[in-house]
């Protein structure tokens, strides 16, 4: 998500693609003492050129294929 939303922002050029549902938050991965079971807890997240978190913010293609 955070690749296209920065090509974008930036005025780079045009996106080709599908819509990308934004996933911009960084998270900790933990082992627990059984090693199969994993949770990832949320740390922090990516504020984008409008001031507001990019998580949900979803980025449509200029062309959609």
């Amino acid at each position: 998500f955070l690749f296209p939303y920065a090509y974008r922002s930036n005025g780079i050029g045009k996106l080709i693609g599908k819509p990308v549902p934004g996933t911009g938050t960084a998270v900790w991965w933990e082992t627990q003492i059984d090693p199969t079971i994993v949770f990832g807890i949320p740390m922090i997240a990516t504020i984008g050129k409008e001031g507001r978190p990019t998580e949900n913010l979803q980025i449509n293609p200029d062309i959609d294929v």
